[in-house]
Formats: structure tokens, sequence, C-alpha cells
């Protein structure tokens, strides 16, 4: 619907609209959409007498009914039988509603009537009330306070109907599935902590998060059992309400009805090179079981743009900032990321990367490695892409979206890997990033671990997450992988081997989230084990004479001996001299009287050395 002279409505997600007669003022106390698609509008007459009405507007044909009520509805819903429920509050003093009395939950008959009314004492000076269904679609009231002493904080109380009477109730579970649990106050994955504020509305496999109010709302779905994952854009200054068969926007320019399942349209056509980007990394995406990427045309010219001013001032990147352009060069479009995407129409911000000297595809495949560049590439989110080659400038990729996800920590690589086993040149640099002087290039292929958003805005502040990242520990074929890490990445001292088995596990500083296991293997020949050449054996002494001025010692010939070290110690038996070469099996040492000597001796071969012997013994 739109709102404004005259009240239209969309079910094409804004492409065409039909006129719908206005059912009286629209600065509307609540509203509701059905299972049905149809959507509830508690609003005021526009004329006199000001009644309180109750206004239902056809999801399917737009035909409107509506019938005047007794009192002003704070919440309005319908069940999944259709009838239509209201909530509302009562006030010590009806005129000037400054006190609380009760609050109060009834359902609405075809005549306005009301019937089946709950209620309970309530205090407090606010009257916030929302009606909703729960995973068994029972539906429940939630009455909203908040404390001014301090930080302000936000409580929530659930109540159900019993008789009479509201009673309190735990809070609903919405969502169950593989892990990932979603309630009417936060998030729960395997069994951990809650984070995350709740969800403000939601419907059959998709929910509204509340984010700031500059930004609006973003509507999430899910997109296999156990993950929800950001899907459309967040909608400016609008409410959104979601339905088993769409999402309502409301707000203040616009009432429209989008079809489910709500998502980013496919986008206009783009560059061939663009979309061999995307289609490689939509082929990786669907072999991960994650969302496919969406291109736009938008997004792929602001890529261009950028290659383009690498090819017509620099194509070798001399002198040039990576993601910065500079106003008065030639080809200048917006000096940031976000600037060349508004500048080419696209109106949320960017990130961007760029890779010089190779195809698209390639490009693809070589981020895919890297410790940073992946990023949306395996992100569980779905992003708006476009990428580009411009003459001889550089592969650059730009992404459009919402970083956010609900659901398991999502680990990669995992399955079967097929891409680089390391990779460098990454700028920044991995090791100077992450943790300088621990680990040198060439680096091996990087792990990564996304973990679920913690979704809130000003009026629902989130807890703070359960997943900062503690430690790593990845163990491959030879053991525990040499590497560091800081927060969800981890990059290897030295290449995976190929044909080999990882796993990894990750463990959060909150110790009451489980930790995250996944597995993968690396495709290929695994390397031929080097046969482990044995060392040259013991030294078994033959003669050992000692005199007054000088000792003579010989000894066997070792096993795969081809040469001796040894070393004596200074007069005092403490300090040893350095190590000798030498081809004989024999020693003839000068000695001073009455002092203790130490030697000692060991077999050598052109790479190994050989158990040391020592001789003890005091000159005459």
């Amino acid at each position: 619907m739109r709102c404004g002279p005259e009240l239209k409505r969309s079910i094409d997600e804004g492409e065409s609209w039909q006129s719908v007669p206005r059912p009286g003022s629209l600065n509307q106390w609540a509203s509701n959409v059905g299972a049905d698609g149809s959507l509830f509008l508690a609003i005021q007459r526009d004329s006199y007498p000001y009644a309180n009405r109750l206004v239902k507007l056809d999801g399917a044909t737009g035909a409107m009914s509506g019938w005047d009520l007794p009192m002003e509805p704070a919440a309005v819903a319908s069940d999944q039988q259709g009838r239509v429920w209201v909530a509302w509050c009562s006030w010590t003093d009806p005129d000037f509603q400054v006190q609380l009395s009760r609050i109060h939950m009834a359902r609405v008959d075809g005549d306005g009537a009301v019937a089946d009314e709950a209620s309970r004492l309530a205090d407090g000076s606010s009257c916030s009330l929302s009606l909703n269904a729960d995973l068994e679609d029972s539906l429940y009231l939630t009455s909203s306070t908040y404390t001014n002493n301090g930080p302000t904080q936000h409580f929530r109380t659930h109540f159900a109907p019993q008789g009479s009477h509201l009673v309190v109730r735990s809070a609903p579970v919405l969502y169950d599935k593989d892990g990932l649990v979603v309630t009417v106050d936060g998030t729960r994955v395997d069994g951990g902590p809650t984070f995350g504020a709740a969800p403000v509305s939601w419907g059959s496999g998709f929910f509204v998060f509340r984010g700031y109010e500059s930004v609006g709302d973003g509507v999430w779905q899910e997109v296999q059992p156990g993950r929800l994952a950001a899907r459309v854009p967040r909608i400016p200054q609008a409410r959104v309400t979601a339905t088993p068969q769409g999402a309502f926007i409301d707000g203040a320019s616009v009432l429209a009805y989008m079809k489910s399942p709500p998502g980013p349209p496919a986008g206009d056509a783009v560059p061939g090179d663009s979309q061999s980007m995307l289609n490689e990394a939509n082929r990786l995406r669907q072999q991960l079981g994650i969302e496919p990427l969406v291109s736009d045309a938008r997004v792929a010219q602001a890529a261009r743009s950028h290659s383009r001013y690498w090819t017509l001032n620099d194509p070798a990147g001399v002198g040039l900032r990576l993601h910065d352009e500079a106003p008065g060069k030639p080809g200048f479009t917006g000096a940031s990321p976000s600037d060349r995407c508004l500048h080419a129409g696209y109106p949320e911000s960017c990130g961007e990367v760029m890779f010089p000297g190779v195809d698209p595809v390639g490009a693809v495949r070589g981020w895919i490695a890297t410790a940073f560049h992946r990023s949306w590439l395996v992100h569980p989110g779905a992003f708006r892409v476009g990428g580009a080659k411009y003459g001889d400038g550089p592969v650059v990729m730009n992404a459009g979206g919402d970083y956010s996800f609900l659901g398991r920590p999502f680990g990669y690589p995992v399955g079967d890997y097929a891409l680089a086993l390391g990779f460098s040149g990454e700028l920044p640099d991995p090791a100077e990033s992450l943790c300088p002087g621990k680990i040198s290039a060439p680096y091996g292929a990087a792990v990564t671990v996304n973990t679920p958003s913690s979704m809130g805005g000003s009026n629902y502040p989130a807890a703070a997450s359960p997943f900062e990242v503690q430690s790593w520990t990845v163990i491959g074929p030879n053991g525990r992988v040499k590497g560091c890490f800081r927060e969800g990445t981890f990059v290897p001292d030295d290449a995976l081997e190929p044909g080999s088995d990882y796993r990894v596990t990750v463990e959060w500083a909150d110790p009451g989230q489980p930790a995250h296991s996944w597995t993968f293997h690396t495709v290929g020949e695994p390397p031929t084990p080097k046969k482990r050449s044995a060392r040259p054996g013991k030294i078994k002494i033959l003669k050992k004479k000692v005199g007054k001025r000088n000792v003579i010692l010989k000894w066997k010939k070792a096993k795969r001996a081809t040469g001796y070290q040894v070393r004596v110690t200074r007069p005092g038996g403490k300090k040893f001299k350095k190590w000798k070469e030498q081809q004989s099996r024999a020693l003839t040492k000068r000695l001073k009287r009455h002092q203790k000597y130490k030697v000692k001796i060991r077999a050598t071969d052109s790479a190994k050395k050989g158990p040391v012997k020592t001789v003890k013994f005091r000159a005459r």
C-alpha cells in the first residue's frame, strides 16, 4: 500500500500499483498481517464521531471491510483460524493516561463485539504491547517496559490467556532447526547462551530484525535448515511485518506487499566478464550449500570504473592506492568503493577486492585461498556483486549488502577443497596484519570462520556476541598445523598438503558456547613420503690409554659413518672446545697432570649425525 492523498496496493514489489479506497485516517495505532496475507489496521475514523475502527484489507483481492471498536487497540493480530485479536491498556485515569491499570487481550467478532477477554493488573506509564504467534501458532501477548535508572534497559514479559486471566509464560520459540533456536528474547546456537535482539516480527521461514532507526528493518529468510541469512536490503524509515505469504512494508511514504520469498531482484544484464566471475563464485557456493550471490549491473559498473581508472593512469599500479581514486585523474568516479557504487546508482555501501595480472575467473579462484579477499565469496549471507576487467587493468569485484546471518558458525574450507593450497602477495600481508614475526610467506590456504551476528538497534540493544574466538586448532596429516590467527582467520605457515584430511576446532572466549569443529579434504595426490634414512651408528671405544701427559683413544668404525666429530673439554672437564671434523678413528691429546677431562665423539654422514659417546678421565 502507498500512503498519501490516495492509497495504493502492490503485489509485485512495486512494479505496478492499484488504487484502494481510503479507510479513514492512516494515523493507525496498530497493524498486523494475518496468516492469509490480509492486512489489519487499527485506525481512527476521519469524521465525527471519531470512533476507533478496525479495517481489514484482503491480501489477494484488496477488498476492504471493517468495524468500530470500543477501545483504542495497542496491538492487533489474527490466528491460524482467521480470528482477529486485539490488545489494549486501561488507565487509572482514562483522560490523562498517566498510570496503567490493566492490560487486556480479546477476540473481536465480525460485528466488532469483544469476546474471550483476558486481562491482568499492570504497572507503569507506557502502553507498549504486541500480539504474535509462537512456533505452535499459539497467540501470546508481550508487554515491554523500560527503566531509566542508569542505562536504559528494555524488558519484555510474555503472557498467554488462561480463562479470563493473562498468565506469564516463558519466552516463546519462533524457530528451532538443526541447533539454531530463535526465541522472542534472542538467539541460541547449539545450546549456547542467548544473544542478540528479538525479531520484531516473523513468518514462515523468515524474520524481521529492527535495525537503527535511520536504516530501517532487515528481512532475514531461512536459506537452508538451521541457517537464516540476510536476503533483502534494509528498507529506510520502514517497519516490516513478515507473513507466510510475504512481507508488508509500512513506512511514511509506502505501504507495500512483497510476495514471498523476499529477495533481491536478479538485476539488469551484466557484462560477460562480470557474469563469468559470478558463475564461478556461485558454482563454489552451491557446493558449499549456501545462497548464490546476486548480480547487480550498478555494482558491476562501479567495478569497471575502478579497473578503467587504473588502466588510464598506470596499469602497473605504481603510485596508485589500491581502493582509492584521486579527483582530477582520468577516469575518476569516486574516492572510495562506496562512492563509486553510489555514482553508478547503487545506494548502499560497497566493499571491493582486486587482482592484477589474471583473467576474471582466475581472480575468483585466487581470492578463495587468501586470508582477507575471500570475504563475501564464502560468507553464508547473500550479496549483490559485480566484477569487471578493463583493458590491462586489474580484475575488480565489488559487493554490497549485509554481512549478517543467523545460524551455526560457518567454517571454510569444508568438504572437498580443490583450489590453491597456498598463496602469497596478498595486501595487506597476513603476517603483518595478524601476527608479525610469527609466520612468513608463502602461506597455506587460509582457514576462516564466519559467525552469526548480534542483531539489534537503538530500540533493542543487542547483547555481546558469544562468538569471540579464543583459540584455533588445525590438525593435518603431520599433526598440528603451525600458523597464527586473529579472530575468525587462521593462516598456516606453509602450504596445505594435497590429498590430505584436516580437522579444525575453534573455541570461544565464552565458556558457555560449545566449540565449533569441522573437517575438509584437500583434493589431489598426497606427496610420496620420503624414506627416512637411518642415522650413523653408535661409537664403541676399543682403546683408552691415559698417561701423565697425553691420552690415546681408539674406536670401532660406526655403521653408516663417513666421518667423525670430536670435541674435548679444557682442563677441569667443564668447558668444551668446538667440534672438530676428522676421518680417522683415533684421538691423541696432550694433557695437564691431575686435571679432569671429557671427550665427546659422534659419527656423521652427509646429512645426519649419530648419537654422542662421552668419555671421562683424569690425567695422572
